[in-house]
């Protein structure tokens, strides 16, 4: 329920609870809704539980048996901060990820969460040892034209186009 409500733009609980009801019949084909659709409490407390690399290993998963192999499958890394995610009164800079995005797919293949921008160049090996990236073609930002990333993308037999900016 909660994937298919974020998928269609749930941002929050309340939300998710909302379209999962607007969607209860279509849901019904897959889910037991026997007991109906969990209040905002029951999904807060569910996801509390859950550790979020566990979570990210199983999405990881799904996107894999999603994914249609095809040759020179073209896979952009790219990070970004998450909209909403800061807080300047707060203190807080945002959550920062590192993204694999197969364009012939049109499927997030895995994400890495980074403390701050400076740390993509060490988050992009990380992600990319945890793919299966042989031929495919990895694209990337200038920031991330590091020797680490094409000696991971040759380990992973992989090809890469990477920009070069003058600085």
């Amino acid at each position: 329920m909660t994937l298919i409500a974020v998928i269609c733009g749930a941002t929050d609980w309340a939300k998710v609870v909302v379209m999962s009801k607007g969607m209860a019949d279509w849901l019904a084909q897959y889910v037991d809704m026997v007991a109906g659709i969990p209040c905002e409490r029951t999904f807060t407390n569910i996801f509390n539980v859950i550790k979020p690399e566990a979570l990210g290993k199983t999405l990881q998963g799904l996107s894999e048996l999603l994914r249609e192999r095809l040759p020179q499958e073209v896979i952009s890394f790219d990070g970004q901060t998450e909209r909403g995610t800061a807080d300047k009164l707060r203190g807080l800079s945002g959550i920062h990820l590192m993204n694999a995005w197969s364009a012939d797919n049109r499927i997030c293949l895995g994400q890495l969460k980074v403390d701050d921008k400076s740390n993509e160049i060490i988050a992009m090996p990380q992600l990319m040892e945890a793919l299966d990236l042989k031929g495919t073609i990895i694209t990337a930002d200038a920031m991330n034209t590091q020797r680490a990333t094409v000696k991971k993308a040759i380990e992973k037999q992989a090809d890469y186009v990477l920009p070069v900016k003058g600085n």
